[in-house]
């Protein structure tokens, strides 16, 4: 690394790739005084810049690691009274998040007096820059006491690191070099043992459970734009999702030009709200079990929905659509769009109630659904093929290559006879 100065300006070499604004820290180096100049510029050139997802996700091995080690179902974690105001009290809401509450029980002690001695005691904090600061809490707290103690922090300087190690007895460092990249992967959910696929992940929006209880992240990737996950898979990114919408929609009005009215069920970018819109159907009825989904799009990726959701023509029904549908009357629609998910649970859900959608589907009506990908999940396209076989006993199949999901994805119609 080089620590050369030359008018203030710094000259940065990789792996020093971080957001730094430049002509600012020439102005903050400008202004310091010219003896801490040398070691300024060095410590900004040393500086690691670690963005939210990948934050996120080391905290997440380093808590699966813990778990690992510690084996036990009842987590101890110790954090003084002023702490909360600090960085460790955010970090037990992250902690808490990615812990799974049915099966560890989480304690948060705050007075050494209270800790259970049979127990490991969890110290988690977000970084730890000198050690110093982690070294005072244990001695103040833990002298002359026979805890074991566990540090949960994911990121630590080797001084930090070789500070503890020297003022403490240890039974192990978990230690693992830190990519000092800007950017993160995010991993593709089909990638094999022998192929291993990622996104490039320059930041995360949003990342949150939904009520309903799906796994909701809004991605900004560097190929694809903004992006919607939900449980770990891409559902729609922002610069293809046109491709999936209009062959979608296109599918079933080329077996039935009608377009008196629609029903949705799923779809939650609104996207296919969107493409049904643009086609002129005079009433959609969109039905959608998570609203969280429909709310995230429209603030993150509304040039896809185009807020659907208030157009007089789109009726928005929220909860479970195989109940709601229950009331709608015989022969309804001209076109139904299913936009489930293509795993085995919603394919058996369709058939256990393709039923109660034939009923709702005109005569000659055209009921079309994606199937998912050939290339990613051949079991679950032919599953959903045989229900509409069964049902319909025909199909006729489109297809188109979405860039962002890697593969072609397939869109199944059928004929009510």
């Amino acid at each position: 690394m080089s620590d050369k100065v030359i008018n203030s300006s710094i000259i940065m070499k990789k792996p020093n790739k971080h957001p730094f604004n430049t002509n600012n820290v020439s102005l903050w180096l400008d202004k310091s005084e010219p003896s801490i100049r040398k070691i300024a510029t060095e410590f900004i050139l040393k500086t690691v810049y670690i963005n939210h997802v990948q934050f996120l996700k080391t905290y997440k091995v380093a808590i699966k690691e813990m778990l690992d080690i510690l084996k036990t179902d009842i987590l101890q974690f110790f954090m003084n009274v002023d702490d909360i105001n600090k960085s460790s009290y955010w970090i037990m809401q992250i902690i808490r998040k990615y812990i799974n509450k049915k099966k560890y029980i989480i304690k948060i002690i705050t007075d050494v007096k209270n800790l259970d001695e049979s127990l490991p005691v969890i110290i988690a904090d977000d970084a730890s820059y000198s050690g110093s600061q982690m070294a005072n809490t244990i001695q103040d707290n833990f002298e002359n006491t026979r805890f074991d103690i566990f540090i949960l922090i994911p990121f630590m300087s080797n001084t930090a690191i070789d500070i503890i190690k020297k003022e403490f007895k240890h039974k192990r460092i978990v230690k693992k070099e830190f990519n000092r990249d800007t950017k993160s992967l995010y991993h593709d959910i089909y990638s094999s043992s022998g192929l291993q696929k990622s996104y490039v992940v320059n930041d995360v929006i949003e990342d949150f459970k939904s009520k309903v209880g799906q796994h909701i992240e809004i991605l900004e990737l560097e190929q694809f734009g903004k992006s919607l996950f939900i449980d770990g898979e891409i559902q729609v990114a922002s610069t293809d999702e046109h491709l999936y919408s209009s062959t979608f929609v296109g599918a079933g009005l080329n077996l039935n030009r009608d377009n008196e009215k629609a029903a949705i069920i799923g779809g939650g970018d609104g996207g296919v709200a969107r493409e049904c819109i643009s086609k002129n159907f005079s009433f959609v009825d969109w039905y959608e079990l998570d609203p969280e989904v429909v709310d995230v799009c429209n603030k993150h990726l509304g040039d896809i929905g185009k807020k659907s959701t208030e157009k007089n023509s789109v009726k928005c029904v929220w909860g479970d659509a195989f109940e709601s549908i229950k009331s709608v009357q015989d022969d309804t629609y001209d076109h139904i769009f299913v936009d489930l998910n293509d795993d085995q649970f919603c394919i058996d859900l369709a058939a256990k109630n393709m039923d109660s959608m034939i009923r709702i589907l005109k005569p000659k009506g055209v009921i079309t659904a994606q199937v998912g990908s050939q290339d990613k999940k051949p079991k679950q396209v032919d599953s959903w093929l045989n229900v509409f076989n069964h049902h319909f006993g025909n199909t006729k199949i489109s297809r188109v290559y979405i860039p962002s999901f890697d593969c072609s994805w397939n869109f199944s119609s059928s004929i009510n006879h």
